[in-house]
């Protein structure tokens, strides 16, 4: 593609200033994978400011800059300034890239709990009738292609490059996450959606948006997104994201239990291995069932069909393609054993999922219900006591350990969450060592307990410091379930 064209298809030319015609070889924010004919963009981060590697880029051949501050002219790379470079730079790498989004239908996911089983709820939905591709949390899939996802919506240059591999490799449709940082920082900006699912907004990531005003604010982008005839999903129980008015003639679609909605779910037998419900779509009534345990699943199965409504399918059809789903990885994923244990991973990391979770299990536990979990470090430490409220209320026994410290102390973390349990603090023991602390929740329950290994989920690594060391809960609940069976079989 010729500069020119890139240029004059994202609204930006003719600018004045000298600069070298030629083709472009590529978009880059990343002075690292800068190459001869690039295209670099620039702008002040949160790490790093762009600005800087201005010379490094010109050195290693780009054509064009674009920045944000004043830049001096160099004399092989033209320099243009705009407002807002991250939104320029999405759409650079969206047209670069051929636009695959135009050729597929896009469904989006956003929210801060329920969002990567809604996203495979919905590609299940969508893969029962074409090449369904899926981008999110846990990793971006297509086909007999998996990437595992270093973030939950990638940078605008790895992600168009996805979906264009996607769209080369007969997808049809796509369900991406979007998470609120990549809304706040424009990273889907260009692309247009036919169908946005918003599942809750409860507390998560003050942090970096400050206030929920803000975060909710950021999240609420993406129906800026959608298409003029797209649909807004929203879940109709949830206050904020019911007040949601998409603008222009896109539709607006309810999904709930409690409201009066377009999709309308009612509990009709529920226990630890999931519920039967009917479901309202229109003027029918569908009865059906999930394999996911909890009233919190059962809105991410009502919002996975209200999407399905949105874009023409039948409710039926829906309900039937996700009833023997058993879950995303690291989502309330049991772990089976011999021990009579049932033994959950989840990804749970704010006070509302981790009360969803313990909720969803707790009517239906035999013996205890036995907790482990941590809050990670440099993240929002105002949700830690809440946590530790949230884990008091349902929680018979509970480990506190190490999450992700990253550059805190993980003893420091534990305190900050030590102060929320009030008169639940009997019922607590620390264990800093997450390995440990997993060995001794375990060993500690009996048939007919159900254990909750809370906070990391699918993730399989942890971030101490500038470290990364594997750890996968799901692999070390295993190890640690054979060895009590080993040892209960051997006695």
């Amino acid at each position: 593609m010729k500069i020119c064209e890139l240029l004059n298809q994202a609204g930006l030319a003719p600018f004045p200033g000298r600069w070298r015609e030629g083709l472009v070889s590529g978009v880059t924010c990343d002075s690292r994978r800068v190459g001869e004919g690039m295209v670099f963009v620039a702008w002040e981060g949160t790490a790093a400011d762009g600005h800087r590697f201005l010379d490094e880029a010109a050195r290693k051949g780009a054509i064009l800059a674009i920045t944000e501050k004043p830049s001096p002219a160099h004399e092989s790379m033209a320099v243009l300034r705009v407002p807002l470079a991250r939104s320029v730079y999405a759409r650079l790498c969206h047209i670069f890239y051929g636009k695959p989004s135009e050729s597929m239908r896009m469904i989006g996911v956003t929210g801060t709990n329920g969002k990567t089983t809604s996203a495979y709820l919905i590609r299940r939905i969508c893969a029962e009738r074409e090449a369904a591709g899926l981008l999110g949390t846990v990793s971006c899939e297509w086909n007999a292609t998996r990437i595992s996802s270093k973030q939950t919506t990638p940078d605008p240059e790895d992600l168009q490059l996805i979906l264009q591999r996607m769209r080369n490799d007969g997808c049809r449709s796509v369900v991406m996450e979007g998470s609120s940082h990549a809304l706040d920082q424009h990273r889907l900006d260009g692309m247009a959606f036919d169908a946005v699912l918003f599942t809750n907004l409860t507390r998560d990531h003050l942090d970096y948006h400050g206030t929920m005003d803000r975060y909710f604010e950021a999240k609420s982008r993406f129906f800026d997104l959608l298409k003029p005839d797209g649909a807004a999903v929203l879940n109709a129980d949830d206050d904020r994201v019911r007040s949601i008015v998409p603008g222009g003639s896109r539709r607006k679609v309810l999904f709930g239990i409690d409201r009066e909605a377009d999709v309308r779910g009612r509990i009709l037998k529920r226990g630890i291995g999931g519920t039967e419900f009917e479901c309202v779509g229109g003027s029918r009534a569908y009865r059906s069932r999930t394999l996911l345990p909890g009233t919190h699943n059962l809105y991410n199965v009502l919002g996975a069909v209200a999407v399905g409504w949105a874009c023409g399918l039948e409710p039926g059809g829906c309900l039937a393609a996700m009833k023997d789903y058993e879950g995303a990885p690291g989502r309330m994923e049991r772990i089976p054993n011999r021990m009579g244990i049932d033994c959950f991973v989840d990804y749970a990391h704010t006070d509302d999922g981790l009360q969803r979770a313990l909720e969803g299990l707790r009517p239906f536990v035999e013996g205890r219900l036995m907790l482990l979990f941590g809050c990670g470090g440099n993240r929002d430490r105002g949700k830690r006591p809440k946590m530790a409220e949230a884990a008091g209320r349902y929680a018979d026994r509970i480990i506190v350990t190490s999450d992700n410290p990253r550059d805190e102390d993980p003893e420091a973390i534990v305190r900050e969450i030590l102060m929320g349990f009030g008169s639940a603090a009997e019922r607590v023991s620390v264990e800093c060592d997450r390995a440990k602390a997993i060995l001794a929740v375990l060993s500690e329950a009996r048939k007919g307990d159900a254990v909750l290994i809370a906070g990391k989920g699918h993730e399989t690594v942890q971030i101490i410091g500038e470290r990364r060391v594997y750890f996968n809960d799901r692999e070390q609940c295993e190890k640690v379930l054979r060895e009590l069976e080993t040892a209960a079989a051997g006695a």
